[in-house]
């Protein structure tokens, strides 16, 4: 979780435009201790980043008006352009602005009351940034919203005023609703929240705007419920709001100010800012989503469907970069928590060595040249499950031949098989009673190929599919195989660590042709043959090699693409995709 703090120079930017507030002046402060700091110590990256050339984010109603319609049209350029994210995880997802929806969606309960919340969200709206620029021709970078500027009457803001320069006004005023109970009835509603000025469909530059993901858990009464349980399918509904002044009270300045003077650990602040609901206490993060409100800005896992999502973070990432900035020595680096949603269940610290995922990381961060420093273009490290086996054999000696790669071989404690030199051998209880212990030995790792259960690694994850086309829904519903492994698929999509990548090979020659006659038609006991379809269909067939070599080839080449015209293949092409191979 470290990251380049002088980057993050951009979200104080602009603060003086409008009002000076006081926490306006300790960001002001903070930019000035950031400066002692590079005085004393230097800069961590001098060739790419310094004060002179570092990026600013500035608040919305000081942008001028072509920049405001600048980033509109990106926006509206990202919600237009196709997804990526394919149908089998996400049905719903058919914009590139909806990937970032999906990515949210299932890492919810990872990236919220952990460790890694503002670490993780300040990575998430930097790929969001990223992605406005390189493909929909945005000029500037992500603008804020700050709360306290507006809490007063946050509808009339230059962000939801309606006009031609804004991203769409409160909602259609709906009458006679009642107060919004946090967290719920079932907890004693310890906050109530009246009514905003909204409750419907927008108008504006946004009122087009099509909304295909979730509900999931809003607040909003009366909306059409997704298809799916996950809320990841298809339902086109408005993109409402209820921009309320009530919960835009609750994140005045003076409550901003207190949360950044009072809070001395980052366990302290990270907490505050989420809020403490039992005692009646909304907290920002809270309060800002509660002020935009609607069917989509108040479903905890669906809210970055609403374009505000990101004004809301971006003034969330800038009081951390606040609070930061106070005290350097001790706040720069500091980290807190656990690794699961309010600890529950149970798990160890958060540290800065974890590495902050997107679960569709191609999708977000198109170019290796925008991962930090240190980011390595290539798979190096490589985990096996089954590498003593008949296919795992050929394939340990397909990876180590390229000489790119360490090659770690996952055994059962009691395992006999004789593995190659040069494989690390890590011997492991798969019996579930040590979890902690098969994860210690999966950390680090890139890739996990696997014939059994999921642990995942950083990057990717190849399941024993190894079979027919995956992509082939109906030859998958026949199939007795694919309803395991789709769950398998399905269960590494929504963990939300890594990807996984199917191999398409079809039927392995070795295999199959001693199969008996249910495979091949060969019954060599019998010394008959049977003819399928009457041997006019052909199929494709592969060998143990070719397939071995087919996935070291794979992992052989770049994770992603250097920049905008590098066009050559990539692993990341591949994320959540099958891989087709042949060998006759």
């Amino acid at each position: 979780m470290r990251f380049f703090d002088l980057a993050t120079l951009a979200l104080v930017g602009g603060a003086g435009a409008f009002k000076v507030t006081e926490h306006d002046k300790l960001a002001a402060l903070g930019l000035a201790n950031v400066g002692i700091d590079v005085a004393k110590n230097g800069y961590p990256n001098p060739g790419q980043c310094t004060l002179k050339n570092v990026k600013v984010r500035r608040e919305w109603s000081t942008l001028t008006k072509p920049e405001r319609r600048n980033y509109i049209d990106a926006i509206k350029c990202l919600h237009s352009k196709p997804g990526l994210t394919p149908a089998g995880v996400a049905p719903g997802a058919r914009s590139r602005f909806d990937d970032f929806v999906v990515t949210h969606v299932q890492q919810t309960y990872s990236v919220h009351g952990t460790a890694n919340f503002l670490a993780w969200h300040r990575y998430y709206i930097w790929a969001y940034e990223q992605l406005l620029r390189d493909e929909c021709g945005y000029k500037g970078y992500l603008p804020y919203y700050n709360w306290a500027w507006w809490h007063e009457d946050p509808a009339s803001s230059p962000l939801f005023d309606g006009s031609d320069t804004s991203i769409g006004d409160a909602g259609a005023y709906v009458p006679g609703r009642n107060y919004t109970c946090l967290p719920s009835e079932a907890a004693g509603c310890p906050i109530k929240l009246e009514p905003g000025s909204g409750g419907g469909c927008i108008s504006g530059p946004l009122a087009n705007w099509t909304s295909s993901i979730g509900p999931i858990q809003t607040k909003a009464k009366g909306i059409k419920p997704n298809p799916q349980a996950d809320g990841l399918g298809y339902n086109p509904r408005c993109l409402s709001r209820d921009v309320n002044k009530h919960a835009a009270y609750r994140s005045r300045d003076e409550v901003i100010t207190e949360l950044i003077k009072n809070s001395k650990d980052i366990l302290s602040f990270q907490n505050r800012m989420q809020g403490d609901f039992p005692t009646g206490y909304l907290g920002v993060h809270s309060a800002g989503h509660y002020t935009v409100g609607g069917d989509q800005g108040s479903d905890f896992f669906n809210s970055p469907s609403d374009p505000a999502f990101y004004f809301h973070h971006a003034q969330i990432d800038r009081t951390w970069w606040i609070w930061q900035n106070q005290d350097l020595e001790n706040r720069r680096n500091a980290i807190d928590g656990t690794i699961t949603f309010l600890n529950s269940p149970p798990s160890r610290n958060g540290t800065l060595n974890d590495t902050l995922t997107l679960v569709l990381s191609n999708m977000a961060i198109s170019y290796a040249r925008d991962h930090p420093q240190g980011f390595t273009n290539r798979i190096e490290k490589v985990a096996i499950v089954g590498a003593g086996g008949q296919f795992g054999k050929h394939l340990t000696e397909a990876l180590l031949k390229t000489g790119k790669h360490t090659v770690t071989a996952m055994t059962r404690t009691n395992s006999t098989n004789s593995l190659r030199k040069g494989v690390r051998i890590e011997r492991v209880d798969y019996s579930g009673e040590n979890l902690d212990a098969l994860v210690d030995v999966l950390r680090g790792q890139q890739v996990l190929i696997v014939t059994m259960a999921i642990m995942t690694p950083r990057d990717a994850v190849m399941p024993n599919w190894f079979g027919h086309d995956a992509a082939n829904k109906k030859l998958c519903d026949d199939s007795m195989l694919s309803p395991s492994g789709e769950a398998i698929h399905a269960e590494i999509e929504n963990l939300g660590v890594s990807a996984n990548i199917r191999l398409v090979c079809n039927f392995w020659y070795e295999l199959s042709l001693g199969g008996g006659p249910d495979r091949f038609g060969f019954d060599f006991t019998k010394r008959s043959f049977i003819v399928f379809d009457e041997g006019d269909v052909s199929f494709n067939v592969s060998t143990w090699a070719q397939c071995a070599r087919a996935v070291a080839n794979l992992f052989s080449l770049k994770q992603l693409p250097e920049d905008e015209s590098d066009k050559s293949p990539t692993v990341s092409q591949c994320s959540n995709r099958p891989v087709y191979i042949s060998s006759f």
